[in-house]
């Protein structure tokens, strides 16, 4: 169970990028048949995916209560 069900985080893969993003559930869809590219978890597994590949850095647009859940779990 996630605590943010309207939310999704689309991990780079490193030919991409290093980035995390935080997006809406329905931008979900612009990464369907990107799994080369992107892996789109929940903020709490993109956590743990931070944890274990410390180089990439979470972005997120304009959503103080996600920023504030990912440095209390020291991933900002």
């Amino acid at each position: 169970m996630t605590k943010f069900p309207n939310r999704i985080a689309a991990i780079q893969m490193d030919h991409i990028g290093n980035f995390i993003d935080v997006l809406d559930i329905e931008s979900a869809k612009a990464f369907e048949g990107e799994e080369e590219d992107f892996l789109v978890t929940t903020i709490e597994e993109a956590i743990q995916y931070k944890k274990e590949h410390p180089h990439k850095g979470f972005f997120v647009y304009n959503d103080p209560e996600v920023e504030k859940f990912l440095k209390e779990n020291g991933a900002l």
